[in-house]
């Protein structure tokens, strides 16, 4: 392993481009490393897996390579359950477990960037609705909740759920409303709509409608 991490060094350092000869030199003795501790030093093995995905992560870092070390660094996870220490204080199972987070991050951010790209249509398809709802923003909580009841029902939800929320005429107590506004926002929050079934476009909806309740639940705070 030290000898591969100096041939890495020299690949990467010494001279004025890659040399991709010593880096792929390098990834063969960090392989042979593992063939000659496998089934006796599973430290030795997670530490030259963990190098490897290094390799594949920083030097290579396109995504066939990265998902490939992604796959060394599963395997180092795997293996290192075994060992009885505190993993922690190994600098190979920090660096595994970083590169493991940051491949994840990466993941989410791109997800998050794909799904606002996604809702921006969304919200562009709903302009009337949201019209509709910024409209009764104004509205008393009865009047704001019979809106919302006849013009965006949550489909989502059986009627039985939902329907028997709006409070009695004449009923304002403050206690009643903050009960009844939070269940509404319970019944819906994006996070209880299937999207397979309703699709992306009414899970929009459904965050937008929550947003609103949510306003006026802290209301509330301010009575």
């Amino acid at each position: 392993i030290n000898n591969a991490d100096l041939i890495l060094r020299d690949a990467i350092e010494g001279y004025e481009t890659l040399q991709l000869e010593l880096v792929y030199s390098a990834v063969d003795k960090y392989r042979l490393a593992v063939t000659l501790a496998r089934g006796e030093d599973i430290e030795i093995m997670c530490i030259a897996y963990t190098k490897i995905a290094g390799v594949y992560i920083n030097v290579f870092k396109d995504g066939i390579h990265k998902s490939r070390a992604k796959e060394y660094l599963n395997d180092v996870m795997e293996f290192s359950k075994v060992m009885c220490r505190n993993l922690y204080m190994m600098d190979w199972y920090q660096e595994a477990s970083k590169h493991l987070k940051n491949m994840q991050d990466e993941k989410q951010k791109q997800e998050d960037e794909l799904w606002q790209n996604q809702r921006k249509v969304y919200m562009d398809e709903l302009t009337d609705e949201l019209k509709l709802l910024e409209d009764h923003s104004n509205d008393t909580h009865r009047e704001f909740l019979v809106f919302l009841f006849d013009k965006f029902p949550a489909k989502h939800r059986g009627e039985s759920e939902w329907k028997h929320l709006l409070p009695g005429e004449g009923v304002d107590d403050h206690v009643t409303w903050k009960e009844t506004i939070l269940k509404a926002i319970a019944i819906y929050h994006p996070d209880r709509v299937y999207r397979k079934v309703h699709g992306d476009k009414y899970y929009v909806l459904c965050l937008e409608i929550t947003k609103e309740l949510v306003s006026r639940f802290n209301r509330f705070k301010f009575l």
